[in-house]
């Protein structure tokens, strides 16, 4: 005997919804509504009539099930509702006019489902465990709408702007779209046709810098609209007020918008730190405006944030401490530098000295940073081409004579190293010299006030950190009696050291 292929077939639940429709006399639902429970409930409510008991009975029969489910209306009715995966309180929600995602809480969105539940009509269930119940099927029916903490303006390509999205490599324009996840909007309109004049003459020109550091800082202003760390190097602008330091960095803030944030140094070498790490998440400039710069400052605080590759975050409402993606590139402007700093500072710096001063030489605009800011979708453009530059070239341009003015730091900003630059030049085959008596010759160098305490094995310790690369390879070796040597060291030719570590030129002896 042949079985029927459907006879056993189960029937789908709006199979079995249409069937109750239909001995209640009501027009069947299609397979394309949303949500077909709301639809029989709605339908039903269409000719009320509470005297007629089988009539109130569908109707609770359909009131429940519409709420079982209800979040596949509440779905429809918030389509660009996101959730964190693994966290209950956390949510997005797109905001048309902006482009972004804004965050909204638990209350915010339970608020959101018990307003709907009332305009439904479903009052007496807009309560606690209901709206819980209704989040979590939300949650576990519409599993594309969970998302990381990270997965917001993760898209290297795309620059979002006032009025929508833009293509760092081919400037193609696209309008604001839910699609395209994003926490944050910089505060300027893309116009390809855009110019900035002013801004032109202000950084050619009036700042009287050389050319291969304009084009350096063009380059850094080009990866201020990536996330793009992978340089780690820190803009570095020294000079003394009316300089333009300020101004430039306001200016690139007005273009920036949310993704820039600005700082102390004091803040981000403090505990408190990680306080502050969500507000830093997704921006892409982070600005310390200093007076005057300690070592410090300029510590391993900092150096992780140029390097670093999360950024550590605890924040408001959630539990524990998370990493996010550290999307900064920073800036320091100063009037000075410390005399020393942490030696893995050095080589994370584009160090820009600023000579000229708009104060002193009576030619400073007090409406500067309006004029300039009316430039904003100008000096994107120009934002953009130093992108495409940095791309091309596939990293900074060389400044002239950068190197030798690192060195000149190093050695100026660190008694021992300023030591060994004055003294000696690098031969490996010279005489070794011991440590008591390189230390001898330090302590008749150098005025530190802590120099007296140093011992042998400390003063060992700065000598292998002196930082300079004409030295990087002097050593030390055991010598007579296990005495410490050092090798690689020569002593300019018009030196002389005598039996207590003085060294002098050799016509004072």
């Amino acid at each position: 005997m042949s079985i029927s292929p459907h006879k056993n077939k189960k029937e789908s639940p709006l199979e079995l919804l249409n069937k109750e429709l239909a001995t209640q006399g009501l027009t069947p639902i299609n397979d394309t509504d949303t949500c077909p429970e709301r639809s029989a409930y709605l339908a039903h409510m269409t000719n009320p009539d509470y005297g007629d008991k089988d009539w109130v009975k569908t109707k609770k029969s359909l009131e429940v099930g519409y709420v079982l489910a209800f979040h596949t209306f509440f779905a429809t009715t918030h389509p660009y509702l996101l959730y964190e995966i693994g966290e209950d309180s956390s949510f997005w929600v797109y905001n048309e006019e902006t482009g972004i995602y804004d965050d909204i809480n638990f209350s915010q969105v339970r608020s959101l489902l018990h307003k709907l539940l009332i305009d439904e009509g479903l009052i007496q269930y807009a309560v606690e465990k209901t709206a819980k119940d209704i989040i979590h099927k939300y949650k576990s029916q519409y599993r594309e709408r969970g998302i990381s903490y990270d997965d917001f303006d993760a898209n290297p390509e795309w620059f979002h702007a006032e009025n929508g999205w833009v293509n760092l490599q081919t400037n193609a324009f696209k309008e604001h779209s839910p699609k395209r996840v994003s926490r944050r909007v910089s505060a300027v309109s893309y116009d390809p046709e855009a110019t900035c004049p002013l801004y032109d003459a202000f950084l050619d020109t009036q700042m009287q810098l050389k050319p291969d550091q304009v084009r350096a800082i063009d380059q850094f202003s080009g990866l201020l609209l990536t996330p793009d760390i992978t340089k780690q190097k820190m803009l570095v602008l020294i000079g003394k007020p009316g300089c333009g330091k300020s101004t430039l960095l306001d200016l690139w803030q007005d273009v920036l918008g949310d993704l820039a944030t600005q700082n102390s140094l004091h803040e981000i070498a403090s505990d408190s730190f990680r306080f502050r790490g969500s507000t830093l998440v997704g921006k892409t400039l982070c600005w310390f405006d200093e007076v005057e710069v300690t070592r410090s400052n300029v510590g391993n605080s900092l150096i992780n944030l140029i390097t670093g590759q999360q950024i550590r975050v605890e924040r408001k409402g959630i539990n524990g401490i998370i990493t996010s993606q550290n999307k900064l590139k920073c800036v320091l402007t100063a009037n000075t530098l410390p005399r020393s700093a942490e030696m893995g500072i050095y080589r994370r710096m584009i160090l820009i000295y600023l000579n000229y001063s708009f104060y002193d030489n009576m030619t400073d605009n007090k409406n500067i940073r309006n004029l300039l800011k009316a430039e904003s979708s100008g000096v994107l453009n120009r934002m953009l081409r130093g992108l495409k530059d940095i791309t091309k070239h596939g990293g900074f341009t060389e400044i002239e004579g950068h190197s030798e003015l690192i060195e000149e730091y190093k050695s100026n900003s660190n008694t021992v190293a300023e030591f060994l630059e004055e003294h000696f030049n690098f031969d490996y085959d010279a005489p070794k010299l011991s440590t008591k008596t390189l230390l001898e010759a330090y302590k008749n160098y150098a005025s530190d006030k802590y120099v007296d305490s140093l011992t042998p094995a400390r003063f060992g310790v700065l000598l292998g950190c002196h930082g300079l690369m004409k030295f990087h390879k002097i050593t030390t070796i055991r010598g007579s009696k296990g005495v410490r040597m050092w090798a690689g060291l020569k002593l300019k030719d018009w030196y002389e050291i005598n039996s207590t570590g003085l060294i002098r030129e050799k016509s004072d002896f």
